[in-house]
């Protein structure tokens, strides 16, 4: 069983965890609005599937189109040193990881769903010249990675990376600080949703202080798109989500009466009419 004593990697592991879980739903309706598939404009309980239908044809994608606009205009150039130079090798680094190509991932996952986020680890089979191993950064998606700040200082303070790996059925994740990561897996097999009790997990680093490293910050880094001050980060169309929902409603009702109402028939009931002959015929 984990330990559960505040500022433990174990504990940090349970925290980070269930935040990540918590926003699951959040991401998962941001991302159905990304690429076209909001709710369904709302109809009367007892709608047949043929309306259910034609309320899917109702739907217009216009998030995708505002989230990907400014993803095209979001591009690295170069890279710099801390003395505002170009380096040489940390430009050789980000092209040995193909982040020229790969960076709109990162940028379109944080237009899209409010955060991106790249992560930095050594490579398993390059290495430098000096025999370390070359850096190996890896684009991120916000389902398997968070970040908690320091309060005082807001730098990052510990990360998570959570994922399940297809191959064998276990869950795994790693607490990153910015000298060790601590690596843990589930104890039995476990579908896409990660469980997250303090039972669930079991730490399997080969010594208890973790598995140092000497980056000197957190291997996770995140790219928030344009968080307020105090406030968490949105996507690109955050602030029109409501405009989507009404323009869909008003197609819809536009499709519904040029369907029902566009050549409506009329008829009298109840009425006696005179009966005539034509004396010609």
């Amino acid at each position: 069983m984990l330990d559960e004593t505040p500022d433990t990697p174990d504990w940090w592991l349970l925290r980070l965890g269930r935040k990540l879980r918590k926003r699951q739903g959040q991401l998962d309706e941001w991302w159905r609005y990304y690429i076209g598939e909001p709710p369904l404009p709302e109809l009367p309980q007892n709608a047949q599937q043929a309306f259910v239908d034609f309320q899917r044809k109702s739907r217009t994608n216009f998030c995708q189109l505002i989230s990907n606009a400014s993803v095209h205009r979001l591009f690295a150039l170069g890279v710099t040193g801390p003395d505002g130079e170009p380096d040489d090798r940390a430009s050789r680094w980000w092209q040995a990881n193909r982040l020229d190509s790969r960076q709109k991932l990162v940028f379109r996952a944080a237009m899209s769903q409010a955060t991106g986020y790249m992560m930095v680890g050594p490579h398993p089979r390059r290495t430098e010249d000096n025999g370390r191993p070359s850096p190996l950064i890896t684009p991120e998606h916000p389902r398997e990675c968070i970040v908690e700040y320091d309060p005082e200082t807001g730098e990052p303070y510990v990360g998570l990376k959570a994922i399940r790996n297809d191959i064998d059925g276990y869950g795994y994740a790693w607490v990153l600080y910015d000298d060790t990561r601590f690596p843990y897996r589930t104890r039995e097999r476990c579908g896409s949703r990660l469980p997250w009790g303090p039972d669930s997990w079991e730490y399997i680093g080969t010594t208890d202080d973790g598995e140092p490293h000497d980056l000197g910050m957190v291997q996770l880094v995140e790219f928030a798109r344009m968080p307020d001050l105090g406030e968490d980060p949105t996507p690109e169309f955050a602030g029109v989500v409501d405009i989507q929902d009404r323009v869909n409603m008003g197609i819809l009702n536009r499709m519904a009466a040029s369907r029902y109402s566009g050549f409506r028939q009329k008829w009298i009931k109840g009425h006696k009419f005179a009966k005539k002959v034509d004396p010609a015929t």
